[in-house]
This record gives C-alpha cells, structure tokens and sequence, in this order.
C-alpha cells in the first residue's frame, strides 16, 4: 500500500470549492431576508456554501492514498469522467429552473451515482430519496422556498 500523499488535484478541487462557496455567499447576501429563520431564502445556500468550504478544507489538510493503477497508467483518474461530471452539474444548474429542483436533482444524482460507479440499485434509491427528502425538509417543514419549475407549475396548475 502507497503512503497517503498531497495530490495536486486535491489542492485544485479545494480551491474551486472555496470559490464556489464565496459565490454563493455573495450572491445570496443580495436576497431579501425573511424575518425568520425558517423562511429565510438563504439559509439552504448559506448551508451548502459552509458544507463546500469544508470539504474544501479537508482536501487541503488531509493526504490521501494514492490510487491504485490500471493497465493504462492513469490510475482512478480520467477525464472523461471529470468533464461528464462537470457537464452534469452545469446541466444541473441550467434545469432547476424550468423543471425544479426534485426531477433536475434526481436526474442529477442518478449521473453523479453512476460516474462514482454506484450499482443501478443503489444510485436509483438514493437519487429518486435525496432530492424529495431534501424537498420534505426545507419547502415542507422549513417553509424555505425551492426551485418548483415552470413545466411542473404548468403541469399540476
């Protein structure tokens, strides 16, 4: 077994994360603030932002393994699957709105689970879960308000 080791990855993807955090700080500190906690349209984004920059740290702070190499050389990494995850999450982000946050995260989750290399059972059960857990929790009992999507409003209207 290979000692753990700072992969200059790992520095990368903890900056990006650390950008994207600010970001979604900034940008939710030009909503209007609700009275209450509980309705506050920033605390969900504010929440992840904290998650991302902690995720952030760690990739800073820890080593990882290495990973082990296949016959090609390239080891756990590849591009292809690099950029399919990016372009998920852009497609992710272009979709919440004409289709909500339920149906574009499910779709989301079900191509993140399988580019992880999740069994088809498991990455169902857990995107189609998530995503109206998520719904239950924060527009349910929270009374935080969340991506609908125009096509369901016009569906179920």
């Amino acid at each position: 077994m290979r000692q753990p080791q700072r992969r200059s990855g790992d520095i990368v993807a903890g900056t990006v994360l650390w950008a994207m955090a600010a970001i979604i700080v900034q940008q939710s500190t030009t909503w209007p603030i609700a009275g209450d906690v509980a309705g506050n349209p920033t605390v969900f984004p504010r929440a992840l932002a904290a998650i991302m920059f902690g995720c952030g740290l760690v990739l800073f702070v820890f080593r990882r393994p290495a990973p082990e190499e296949d016959a090609a050389g390239m080891g756990a990494r590849s591009p292809v699957l690099t950029l399919a995850t990016v372009g998920a999450t852009v497609l992710l982000a272009v979709s919440l709105e004409p289709f909500g946050l339920v149906p574009a995260g499910i779709a989301f989750l079900i191509v993140a689970q399988r580019i992880a290399g999740a069994p088809w059972r498991s990455a169902l059960s857990f995107a189609v879960g998530t995503p109206i857990l998520i719904w239950l929790v924060f527009v349910t009992a929270l009374s935080v308000p969340l991506p609908r999507g125009e096509v369901w409003l016009r569906l179920f209207s």
